[in-house]
């Protein structure tokens, strides 16, 4: 991808990415082979895992990990 540059009407420099041909290939995954997973939460969740986050020195998605990691280690009932 090529990155345009555009300033807004307040004179903010914003970079934005703009999508080139693509060659029907997926995207390369990162190098430590995470995939990219949309999900949505509640904002008050959110705050509090960035809060974690920062507060660990970790990032965010490694709390994340770790705790659905946690959650699916656990036994659970099938919900019927």
């Amino acid at each position: 991808m090529n990155a345009g540059i555009t300033r807004t009407a307040y004179g903010d420099t914003v970079v934005m990415a703009r999508k080139t041909e693509s060659s029907g290939e997926p995207r390369s995954s990162r190098e430590d082979g995470r995939k990219q997973f949309l999900t949505y939460m509640r904002t008050d969740l959110i705050k509090e895992i960035k809060k974690a986050a920062l507060d660990q020195e970790r990032n965010a998605y490694e709390l994340v990990e770790d705790a659905v990691e946690e959650y699916l280690r656990r036994p659970h009932k099938k919900r019927t």
